[in-house]
């Protein structure tokens, strides 16, 4: 039986509290605007213009050089985001066309949501000068920035002028959880200019904060009440062939079949509710990692890019620090280093209250008849966050993991960690701090 006890406060931070801006929206006519990055739609004509954008780098004390104007609606299915960035110059720095490009190297506009107004979690949205699209996931109240292993269909288009550039954004509701009674949440724009060296946001971010920052966003005012979204259900099947033949050994004849069908299904429990469901996946589509030269002892720990994983991830993976984690999702699918095959999993993750996160999960991983003699596993999951007081919370975590033959348990095969963890978050961003205890219940590893 090992246990762990750590507590650590961190960061009296320079800065305390600044002055935040609201925006008010209103909704439009369902199809009265067109993504096309041209701002010419009558739909646009009388909202809102969101401008004083302030730096954050290299000084978070003076105006934006160049002026920024932001415009937002909503219909029944879409958030809708406008922007104009001004420049004189059309010399874009624009060092990478994919998706989710890195947002501190490229000039670039994106918006934070936090629907659930929580100073801790939100959602961003970027887009650079040619149409390039970033999406991610923002934790721990932006004190890492946005992960954006996190992928979401939206719809944008640029267009570049004399002035400098355009941007139109379509977010659709069924790609955000919330709550529809809720009139208030928070917002921020960012945007970097590299040109000039410069990034600022509309509401203010001091320099020693990352730019994704929660505490530090704007109000977004709910001026005609939100939409309810319809169940949504997104099913992704899949199937692949492939037949493998060793040349390499004259011995070796037969022919194996590597086809495989499966199944991803997504489903809205509720309006912040989710289930995943998956059977056979198969991640060949995923990103491949970053290779990195590792010079010291300790195993490099990749990010979690399979999408299976990565909503709400943060409610299972950040508990303890980041080289003492009890759960890393990269695990499921090696056994002893080695590649198996997941057979199916479940996957419950999401908000039941404004304060209240759960998340359960389950995992069955395949054995293996071939020289290696894997016994194939189950990894299981059960995690609980309650938000206390301002900004901080309480966790609790769960996990467990069982070696099977077939249909039966294996004795001594099976290990356990249970954790709870503190997380402090002073309500101006002035102290951070973590305490947790892990204890881990061996049996045969």
């Amino acid at each position: 039986m090992k246990y762990l006890l750590s507590i650590v406060f961190l960061t009296g931070l320079l800065t305390v509290g600044f002055a935040q801006g609201s925006y008010n929206l209103y909704q439009v006519e369902d199809n009265s605007i067109k993504i096309d990055g041209v701002l010419n739609d009558m739909a646009w004509g009388d909202k809102e213009i969101s401008t004083s954008f302030i730096q954050t780098f290299p000084t978070d004390s003076l105006p934006a050089q160049r002026s920024t104007e932001v415009k937002m609606a909503f219909d029944q299915r879409n958030l809708y985001v406008a922007v104009r960035c001004f420049t004189p110059s059309d010399d874009y720095q624009v060092n990478t066309l994919i998706r989710d490009f890195s947002f501190p190297r490229t000039d670039a506009f994106a918006v934070f949501l936090s629907p659930r107004n929580d100073g801790t979690n939100a959602l961003s949205f970027a887009v650079s000068p040619y149409g390039s699209q970033r999406e991610g996931i923002v934790a721990n109240g932006g004190l890492f920035g946005v992960t954006t292993a996190w992928d979401s269909k939206w719809n944008s288009a640029v267009q570049r002028d004399s002035l400098g550039w355009t941007a139109e954004m379509a977010i659709p509701f069924k790609n955000i959880r919330y709550d529809p009674r809720d009139t208030l949440w928070s917002i921020n724009f960012a945007r970097n200019d590299l040109q000039i060296n410069e990034r600022s946001t509309w509401s203010k971010v001091p320099v020693n904060f990352n730019v994704a920052s929660v505490i530090n966003y704007g109000q977004l005012l709910w001026k005609d009440p939100a939409p309810k979204t319809k169940a949504n259900v997104n099913l992704i099947p899949y199937a692949s062939a492939g037949l493998k033949l060793d040349y390499s050994d004259p011995s070796e004849t037969e022919i194996t079949n590597l086809s495989k069908v499966g199944l991803d299904a997504k489903i809205g429990v509720s309006q912040s509710l989710n289930l995943d469901v998956t059977i056979n996946p198969d991640f060949s589509n995923v990103r491949v990692d970053q290779q990195v030269i590792n010079l010291d002892r300790f195993s490099v720990f990749f990010p979690e890019l399979r999408p299976f994983f990565t909503e709400n991830s943060d409610l299972f993976s950040d508990f303890g620090f980041r080289r003492i984690r009890p759960f890393f999702s990269r695990n499921i699918g090696l056994s002893s280093g080695s590649p198996v095959n997941i057979l199916g999993g479940l996957r419950l993750s999401g908000n039941v209250s404004d304060k209240t996160r759960i998340g359960l999960m389950t995992m069955q991983t395949e054995g293996t008849a071939d020289e290696r003699n894997l016994e194939s596993e189950n990894y299981t999951v059960a995690a609980f966050q309650q938000q206390v007081w301002n900004r901080s919370s309480i966790g609790a975590i769960l996990v467990n993991k069982q070696a099977f033959d077939g249909a039966r348990a294996i004795s001594g095969q099976r290990n356990t960690v249970a954790g709870l963890d503190f997380n402090l978050y002073s309500k101006n961003n002035y102290w951070r701090g973590k305490i947790f205890y892990h204890q881990s219940f061996e049996d045969g590893f």
